[in-house]
């Protein structure tokens, strides 16, 4: 489950919008696009909303690539003479 449903769970099971707007510091307009879909919301709204749901906001780790081995040239590409 990603933060964003999660967040829009949160809202979605609070007593009213209007309540989550007044708590968190959110514009009430922002939350109803937000929840319809029609707009995503920033950072800094996602990171409000999640302070006032006790969410933690947390960066997702990718998996390094894979290093490539290089040629001992340093990678330069050599043409075959004819």
């Amino acid at each position: 489950m990603t933060i964003i449903d999660q967040l829009r769970g949160a809202i979605c099971s609070a007593p009213t919008v209007h309540s989550v707007a007044v708590a968190s510091g959110v514009a009430h307009p922002i939350l109803l696009r937000f929840l319809s879909g029609e707009r995503d919301i920033r950072l800094a709204t996602a990171a409000k909303l999640a302070d006032y749901f006790g969410l933690e906001l947390q960066p997702k780790v990718k998996p390094a690539k894979p290093k490539t081995k290089q040629a001992a040239d340093g990678g330069a590409k050599v043409r075959k003479q004819r």
